[in-house]
């Protein structure tokens, strides 16, 4: 069958008025569900036809084959017109009936208490009845059935209102009132009038809206049915939730039957269990009667799942039966046994999971596990309070039966994770037998832990599911214990666990590979050096610390020195003698005392370092050995007196860094790859000392001395870095001990004077030697410089001074070769700090202060324009003219004090610079538009700036601000950017409607007829030029503006009509209009959209229209 030409054939039908639509959208549900099938019973066969093929393949040629079935899809019902304008007319329908009923509402509101009782409740019931009538006329006589289906929903929900109101009002008595003591009978009337309707509607129109409401009816009857008979809260849910076995029971019975009521059962019964298990477990006043109602809901569940078939409602009564029973243990007389009840709960699960489907096994098998958990902290939290201090024989059972069902769990079961809770649970038994011991062991509970885990990972390893499990959770257990008595400082202790944390990595260190042997063989080592180490601190006098220290790492260099043939224990061996040692060289170094042990200490890390270095074959480690030698003669150095603080001790440290340079040289001539660490370590060291020397001392002796270090360091180097950085920090030296030489005579200008010298100096050099200096020159003079200005006080000489050295070094680095010129960047700012400070300093008055900024902005502009052709341009380095950047600032800063016209002045001399420096971008079209539209606008700034100068009418100052806008844009949009006319009128179009809203806007506050009769002029101009010139944007723009202001001004007149009637009103025509469609659609009456029809006029009057 042809698909398409079918559905082309059915929409034609239903579109014919030959079949209705119910039976339109059953046949295409049906014509869908019959392709799927098809669909799936060939997927099917090519998969069995497949198999088949493989198997009468060779075998060496058989490959295996993953049999993937398509999850079914459901067929995406593609949305006709058709159907989108029948939702688009019952949407429009039902705004209409919101807006008709809270017209309706404020109206009788307004006017409520003047009607009588017996009044209201008619006009309530009138009110129901005229929506029934309504959909009477609709259903029958017009024929429209969305209409007749919204009027009827509008005329159910009106009925119980009514009926309730009459017992509101004791129309019926006042024993049959809202509140008399039959009000509960009352709500059984209520449900017993509207139930038959309900059900009448739902079947007539086959809708779920009143088969839920028919329900919901039904459930409300019974609720207030129950209540009349006066039950507890306990009773009153126990009956309520049994009721549910009726709709159970029907569903059971009936669900063969093809009904609307039927189909949404289930979900209804499932919403209602669900709201009465709420209310079971929100509203009680007795715990034990609560459990019982619990178990029965958890009953219910099971038997939703019998009847419906839903794995679901097996996971609730997992849930609930829990819940239940532990009510029930906790307030019934089995409480003094819940230590061991509690852990009896989760059995449970194992035995309903073998009458339960294979594939809910694991949820059980999942339950059972959480619930475990949930049970081991009550009884553990309970036990405590029970018992503090001592233990308990309940909880030494329900943790055994606890590790019971999990030994059997993970036996039983695929969760990895039950594994791990077995051996923890074990731990926790052992732990509570040490616990009944007494209080003979309380001061060893640490080593009780690292007893309990080792038995719970020596039981682990002897059952085959729990191998990895217990070594996870034991080994954890003794680090925990391990940490525990580092913290508490139970050295003895801790030194007994890393005796049994180093058997049991040795052990894995014998049985496992891979990665988990890598992992041993670092834990050998750590707590072979805890076992020694925390003895020392145990009996070793003062320093203990690094007594212990040394010693774990003697005993550590002694095994790799035993183990050096065992290549993955020599690594781990020697690693950690390295870091301990390291970590008791850095112990010694904050001890005031112990001289010869700090020496001895620096001595024995030279000697592991050389070990270190040798086995990883690593030249860093050279490195840690000068640092070795430097703090051990640094040492010496103390010894003979050399004390830290003094002049002499700057000389000490001054040899000490040239025997590092010998030393350096010494082991050079032994192993080559010891020269750039040993190298680095003697840089830093100098750079220290060289630090040192300035805390200290101001004598330009060290500096001088410490510059030859660096000349020596300077005339033995190769390569180009090294010669750049000995020539660079030498010169540093030297530019320190030349401030110290001639502060006597000036005291801050030192660094001016040093970087006139270099930049002198800079001109007698070859080329190789002026790029060195010139990476030194150019930031030294850039730093001290921008320094100077920081120390140099206010005198006006030295300040004139200063700028005028500006000016010669932004002579010099334009003379630079690339980059390089940027560095005059920094010194501008420098220029704008003197600039501003020697105003100051001569109080000039805002005209001059603004003109001289202008001025200086003005002269670098055009120095600008001297170094730079272009204001951009890329040849072999990027170059760009940042005097013009300056140039602005400096006029920007000029206009901050600027008044009057001096504002104007300098806001057109900023425009001037933007269109000039514009044009100076000849290769970027871009950046000069940018620039030109900058100067635009600046333009425009000006214009502003001249009319405050003057005093303007208020009422036409708007009109004169937002006006010039129109030839701004004109100017930006159609002369200097090129851009497409639909973004132009685009872009028209906005400005217009801010100009339009801004003056509409001043002419709602003033409220004044010369701003309407302005505001209709220019709104009636812009109407005859959009007309003349054929442009929408002015048309439109002026006429709406018009509009508006009529509206603006009739306010007075539209504005006094209450607002109910314009929803009245607007309810009543939403109605219509969708009445009209409907009944248009039924008698078959065809007109084009009211859409194309406005499409049709648009284009015949504005089609050739900009």
């Amino acid at each position: 069958m042809d698909q398409s030409r079918f559905i082309k054939d059915l929409n034609e039908l239903k579109e014919g008025g030959y079949v209705k639509k119910k039976d339109y959208l059953n046949v295409l549900d049906g014509y869908y569900r019959y392709r799927e099938d098809i669909r799936r019973k060939e997927t099917a066969n090519t998969i069995v036809h497949k198999a088949e093929a493989t198997m009468e393949e060779p075998e060496q040629n058989k490959q295996p084959i993953k049999t993937i079935t398509p999850p079914p899809t459901q067929p995406k019902v593609k949305i006709t017109a058709e159907q989108r304008r029948e939702r688009i007319i019952t949407s429009i329908m039902t705004v209409g009936v919101i807006m008709l009923l809270l017209g309706g509402l404020t109206l009788a509101t307004s006017n409520w208490d003047v009607f009588s009782s017996f009044t209201k409740t008619m006009l309530v019931g009138g009110i129901a009845v005229l929506f029934g009538g309504f959909g009477a006329l609709s259903e029958k006589v017009l024929q429209i059935r969305k209409t007749a289906f919204t009027f009827f929903v509008l005329f159910a929900l009106f009925i119980p209102i009514t009926v309730l109101s009459a017992g509101y009002f004791e129309l019926f008595g006042d024993w049959l009132s809202f509140y008399g003591e039959g009000r509960f009978i009352l709500g059984v009337m209520t449900a017993i009038v509207c139930t038959p309707i309900y059900y009448y509607f739902g079947l007539y129109f086959k809708s779920k809206l009143f088969s839920w409401i028919t329900y919901v009816a039904i459930v409300i009857g019974y609720a207030y049915l129950i209540l009349s008979f006066g039950l507890t809260k306990e009773a009153f849910y126990f009956v309520y939730a049994a009721g549910n076995i009726g709709f159970i029971l029907l569903y059971h019975y009936k669900k063969g039957v093809p009904s609307i009521f039927l189909q949404i059962l289930p979900l209804f019964i499932q919403a209602n269990l669900i709201l009465s298990t709420l209310f079971i477990l929100i509203l009680f006043e007795n715990q034990l009667y609560q459990s019982f109602n619990i178990i029965l809901t958890a009953a219910l569940y099971l038997s939703m799942r019998m009847v419906n078939q839903r794995k679901e409602y097996e996971l609730f009564f997992i849930g609930f039966i829990t819940y239940g029973l532990y009510q029930l243990i906790q307030n019934s007389l089995l409480v003094e046994y819940r230590l061991f009840l509690i852990v009896i709960i989760p059995i449970v699960f194992v035995v309903v999971a073998n009458f339960s489907d294979t594939g809910l096994k694991k949820y059980y098998q999942l339950a059972n596990g959480v619930i475990s958990i949930l049970a081991f902290l009550y009884i553990t939290v309970e036990g405590v309070m029970l018992s503090v201090e001592e233990g308990s024989v309940w909880l030494l059972l329900g943790y055994l039966v606890l590790a019971g069902n999990f030994i059997f769990l993970s036996y039983n079961s695929t969760f990895s994770f039950f594994k791990y809770l077995a051996p923890f649970y074990l731990f926790c038994a052992f732990m509570e037998v040490y616990q009944m011991s007494g209080e003979h062991f309380d001061d060893y509970w640490t080593l009780a832990i690292g007893i309990s885990s080792t038995l719970s990972y020596s039981i682990g390893q002897y059952l085959k599911p729990l191998n990895r499990a217990s070594l996870f959770v034991g080994g954890g257990g003794l680090l925990i214990s391990f940490l525990l008595s580092l913290e508490l400082a139970h050295y003895g202790q801790g030194s007994m666990i890393s005796v049994i944390l180093t058997i049991l990595s040795v052990r894995h260190f014998l049985i496992e590979n891979g990665k988990e042997k890598m992992v041993t063989t670092w834990l050998v080592p750590i707590f072979t050096f805890f076992i020694f180490c925390l003895l020392g601190i145990k009996y070793f006098p003062l320093p203990t610390l690094s007594y212990s220290l040394l010693l774990g790492s003697v005993i550590t260099l002694v095994v790799y020195l035993w183990q050096r043939s065992n290549k993955e224990l020599a690594t781990s061996f020697i690693s950690m003698t390295t870091i301990t040692t390291t970590l008791n060289f850095l112990v010694l170094l904050v001890e005031s005392d112990f001289t010869w042990i700090k020496i001895l200490s620096s001595i024995f890390l030279m000697v592991v370092l050389w070990f270190f270095t040798k086995h990883f074959n690593w030249a860093i480690g050279f490195s840690g050995i000068q640092i070795a030698l430097f703090f051990a003669l640094s040492y010496v150095a103390d010894l003979l007196g050399f004390s830290l603080g003094t002049d002499e001790s700057v000389y000490a440290f001054i040899i000490i860094s040239f025997l590092l340079l010998i030393n350096s040289e010494v082991f050079h001539k032994f192993d080559s790859s010891s020269e750039y660490p040993m190298k680095v370590v003697s840089h830093l060291t100098t750079l220290l000392i060289g630090a040192y020397a300035l805390l200290v001392t101001t004598s330009t002796v060290p500096f001088i001395l410490l510059a030859t270090v660096y000349g020596i360091y300077l005339f033995r180097s190769r390569k180009e870095y090294e010669i750049r950085y000995n020539l660079y920090v030498s010169l540093i030296f030297l530019a320190i001990g030349f401030q110290y030489f001639i502060r006597t005579w000036l005291t801050h200008e030192g660094p001016v004077v040093y970087s006139i010298l270099l930049a002198s100096f800079y001109f007698v050099l070859n080329n190789e030697w002026r790029k060195r200096f010139r990476a030194f020159i150019v930031p030294f003079s850039v730093i001290f410089l921008g320094e100077y200005i920081t120390i140099r006080g206010s005198d006006e000489e030295f300040l004139i001074i200063h700028a005028a050295v500006l000016v010669g070094f932004i002579v010099f680095y334009q003379s630079l070769e690339k980059y390089w010129k940027y560095a005059s960047v920094f010194l501008l700012i420098y220029f704008m700090i003197d600039l501003e400070e020697w105003l100051l300093i001569n109080r000039i008055a805002n005209e001059m202060y603004s003109i001289a900024w202008f001025t200086s902005g003005i002269l670098i502009s055009l120095a600008g324009m001297y170094f730079y052709k272009k204001l951009y341009s890329q040849s072999d380095f990027l170059q760009f003219d940042f005097f013009a950047v300056f140039g602005m600032i400096h006029v920007l800063i000029g206009l901050v004090r600027s008044e009057n016209f001096v504002t104007t002045f300098g806001l057109v001399i900023l425009a001037i610079l933007f269109y000039v420096q514009g044009n100076r971008f000849l290769n970027v079209l871009i950046g000069k538009r940018i620039l030109q539209t900058c100067s635009s606008l600046l333009v425009l700034f000006s214009y502003y700036s001249l009319l405050e100068q003057f005093e303007v009418p208020v009422i036409i100052q708007t009109e004169l601000m937002v006006l010039p806008w129109i030839l701004l844009c004109y100017v930006i949009t159609r002369r200097m950017w090129d851009i497409s006319d639909h973004v132009a009128d685009l872009i028209q179009y906005v400005l217009l409607g801010v100009i339009g809203i801004t003056l509409m806007i001043d002419a709602i506050d003033s409220y004044q007829v010369m701003d309407a009769i302005i505001l209709g002029s220019l709104s009636f101009a812009s109407i005859i030029y959009g007309f003349i010139s054929k442009q929408k944007s002015y048309f439109f723009s002026g006429l709406i503006m018009l509009l508006l202001n009529v509206f603006v001004q009739t306010r007075p007149y539209w504005g006094n009509m209450p607002w109910w009637v314009y929803l009245l009103l607007t309810g009543i025509l939403l109605i219509g209009f969708a009445s009209y469609n409907e009944f248009k659609k039924q008698k078959g009456i065809d007109s084009p959209p009211l859409k194309d029809i406005i499409l049709i006029k648009w284009k015949h009057w504005f089609g050739e229209w900009k």
